[in-house]
């Protein structure tokens, strides 16, 4: 068994204090960090949706300027 001292509670008290304000600030970078990746992850899938957006006009715009020039030549 723990024994405290004369005075001795006020100094676990303030252990115990630390410890758990120490345990919150882990806590708390931990939620930000998660946070963090949670946002990370949709700016990538935007990225990623927009690349596919952009490959798909790139293909249309190929698409009509070659049928122009087929259209040009055939004049």
């Amino acid at each position: 068994m723990f024994l405290l001292g004369i005075g001795g509670g006020t100094g676990f008290i303030a252990v115990l204090y630390d410890a758990a304000r120490g345990t919150l600030d882990v806590f708390n970078r931990i939620v930000q960090i998660t946070s963090t990746f949670a946002e990370t992850g949709r700016m990538a899938a935007e990225a990623r949706d927009s690349a596919v957006d952009l490959s798909q006009q790139a293909e249309t715009l190929k698409r009509e300027v070659d049928a122009f020039i087929v259209s040009v030549r055939a004049s």
